[in-house]
Formats: structure tokens, C-alpha cells, sequence
């Protein structure tokens, strides 16, 4: 008999009807019935050219001439079971995910319990902060920025969204200001050119930005998806930054490395 004639569909059948002892059985446990089981072990006769089971003291048992074939059905099985192994095992484990502080509380945390019920098996590590973690150094695994990666071109990166910008709070409050340090950024350079040198409140990021417009501070620019609770726009923003999703290459073949890249760009067009 030629392997590669054989219909390795069959082998399921083969090895549950050696198992069960019957036709029946057999289906039961493969969930077919058994005239579906009869025409399959007849297949395996037909290409083997001798009886795959013989029926004795009420029981089939397997013919000595298909020995060989058994082998072959349960290391094909055994190889199978190995392999389905190996890629839950890739499915399952941690995943470290830095951003900025504004994208990890207003973004990622309100959507995390659901995606975590859904992918058992997750552990996710969050690392906020506007510094840029080494991923080619095994510092994060994956990254959301607000730029292109220049500094490591090796990174696996995809644009997966923008932040659109708009001013909260009241048009007649003072604006308020990002800080020093943060003034080469786009945002922070709109706001200095609506503001002017002075601003009674300035903070550094945008989770701190939200809260002071929350709390009657002023009124600032922030991305629309960040916006707190309730607060609707006053006034329009040219501002936008895209957003980058960076990651190791050689992590991306990971399945759960791909789940948990595919549920942030999901959440970016939400």
C-alpha cells in the first residue's frame, strides 16, 4: 500500500474502533454514526488489501496485517497532540505592553477585564511611561508610541490608529499648559501657541492634564478617545498623533503576542 494514496481522514476511525471495540463505540466517539465508521475501515481494508478488524468473541479486534497501519495512525496522533500543545503553549503566558500613562488608564484598563475573560491564560504586565523601552533588548514585548520608531528600525511596527484632538472645558477659562520638558511635542506646542508665555496650572502628561480640566483647573486639548467621562468637546483641535505599534519580530510569531496586538488596533478604531 502507497501512503500517500491513503485517505488520512480514516485513521481516527481506525484508532477508535481499536479502542472500542466496535462500530458503535467507534462513533460514539467520533460523534459520526456508524455506517460512516464501516465505510471508513473499509476504505483502509481496500488500500491495505487485507481485513482491518476481525470480529471475535463479539468484540473487533485488530488483524495482524494492519498492525503496521495502527502504528502509523497513533504516532500520526501522537504528533498531532504535540503539536496542539505547542501552539496553546503560545497562546497562553505573559505579555509586558508599555505606553504612555494616558493610553494605559484611559485606553487599555476599561477594555482589559473583557479581553482578559476572553484570552484565559494572559498575564499582562503594564509598564507606563513615556520612556522608550529597549524592545529589541527584551525590555517590553510590545509598545504602543505616538511616533515612528527611529532608534531601533529592526522593531516589527504598524500604524494603527490616530489620536484626534479637541479643547474641554469652559472656552473662557485659562488654558493650561504642559510643562518644560514636554514642549518639543506637538500638543504641548499648539497649546503654547494658544496660550501665550503663562498658564496658572501646567502638568506633564495627559492623564494629568484630564484631571485638572475635571477638576475646574481650566481648559486644555486631549485625544478625544481619552476625554473624561461625560465631557464634551469645546472647540475644535488641528492636533493629531498616530499611533505605533511596535513589537520583537521574532515575537510576533507568537499567537499571543498577535492576540494581544490585534485587540489594541481593534480598540484604536472603537
Amino acid at each position: 500500500m502507497e501512503m500517500r494514496d491513503m485517505n488520512w481522514s480514516d485513521l481516527p476511525a481506525l484508532l477508535a474502533v481499536e479502542r472500542a471495540g466496535s462500530f458503535s463505540g467507534a462513533a460514539a466517539q467520533l460523534g459520526v454514526n456508524e455506517t460512516t465508521v464501516a465505510r471508513r475501515i473499509a476504505r483502509l481494508s481496500d488500500h491495505l488489501g487485507a481485513p482491518v478488524f476481525a470480529r471475535i468473541d463479539g468484540r473487533l479486534r485488530l488483524c495482524d496485517a494492519a498492525a503496521p497501519l495502527l502504528t502509523c495512525a497513533m504516532e500520526a496522533e501522537a504528533a498531532i497532540t504535540r503539536a496542539s500543545s505547542s501552539v496553546a503553549a503560545t497562546r497562553h503566558g505573559p505579555v509586558s505592553l508599555t505606553a504612555v500613562s494616558a493610553l494605559i488608564t484611559g485606553l487599555i484598563l476599561p477594555a482589559l477585564p473583557e479581553f482578559l475573560a476572553a484570552h484565559p491564560g494572559l498575564e499582562i504586565s503594564l509598564l507606563p511611561g513615556a520612556r522608550d523601552f529597549a524592545l529589541m533588548r527584551g525590555e517590553a514585548d510590545i509598545a504602543l508610541r505616538l511616533a515612528r520608531p527611529r532608534v531601533e528600525p529592526d522593531v516589527k511596527a504598524r500604524r494603527i490608529g490616530v489620536l484626534r484632538y479637541s479643547v474641554y472645558g469652559p472656552k473662557a477659562a485659562p488654558w493650561i499648559r504642559y510643562g518644560p520638558a514636554q514642549s518639543a511635542l506637538p500638543q504641548a506646542r499648539w497649546l503654547a501657541d494658544q496660550a501665550g508665555p503663562s498658564a496658572p496650572v501646567r502638568v506633564t502628561d495627559a492623564a494629568s492634564l484630564s484631571a485638572a480640566i475635571s477638576a475646574g483647573l481650566g481648559r486644555s486639548i486631549l485625544p478625544d478617545i481619552l476625554a473624561p467621562n461625560g465631557m464634551q468637546p469645546s472647540a475644535p483641535c488641528p492636533v493629531t498623533r498616530d499611533v505605533w505599534l511596535l513589537m520583537h519580530p521574532d515575537l510576533a510569531q507568537l499567537e499571543r503576542m498577535r492576540a494581544v496586538a490585534d485587540w489594541l488596533a481593534a480598540l484604536m478604531l472603537k
